[in-house]
């Protein structure tokens, strides 16, 4: 019961113009929750959207359920992306929220992401970059109360005139494996 997925043409709530916010979307479910379909909150200068899934089952990101919640013009902040499950969270899609940046409006921050499972592997890219000329990187926190795999890259650099790269947090609580 309470079996949730994502596919068809996915879920769009992207912000129309320059100024537009890229909006929320949750799924709470207390079963499996599969996406293999994009998931797209892009914002304007406002920030990237705020994506979250909260299961009592799995999450599986399948390679064609991309989460996007970047920003599209210069001073925009990247969204955040949360995935909390009692069961295993893999990540087969890449999650992009990324900032934007222009030397005349100045560079938006990179995104936030979030991951909380038993086990956790992330298979494709996570895009957290800064706009440039001055934003800072972006936020990684995992937990994996088991397993942890990490066989992708991360990107959470800042800009050249940011504050530098932020900061990637792991925890496992049996073993880690980053490749």
């Amino acid at each position: 019961p309470g079996a949730v997925s994502i596919g068809g043409t996915g879920a769009l709530g992207s912000s129309g113009d320059r100024f537009g916010c890229g909006g929320f979307f949750e799924i709470l479910a207390d079963g499996p929750v599969t996406v293999s379909a994009p998931i797209e909150f892009k914002g304007g200068a406002c920030d990237g959207g705020d994506v979250g899934i909260g299961t009592l089952g799995e999450i599986t990101i399948n390679p064609s359920g991309t989460i996007n919640a970047r920003a599209t013009f210069p001073f925009g902040s990247g969204g955040s992306t949360t995935l909390t499950a009692i069961g295993n969270v893999l990540v087969n899609g890449p999650i992009v929220e990324a900032g934007q940046g222009a030397l005349d409006e100045g560079g938006g921050d990179g995104g936030d992401l979030d991951i909380i499972g038993e086990d956790v592997t992330v298979n494709a890219l996570m895009d957290l970059q800064a706009g440039g000329p001055d934003g800072s990187g972006g936020f990684v926190d995992i937990t994996a109360f088991d397993d942890l795999t990490l066989n992708a890259d991360f990107i959470v650099t800042g800009a050249a005139q940011g504050i530098g790269l932020a900061v990637a947090h792991g925890f496992a609580a049996h073993g880690a494996q980053v490749a």
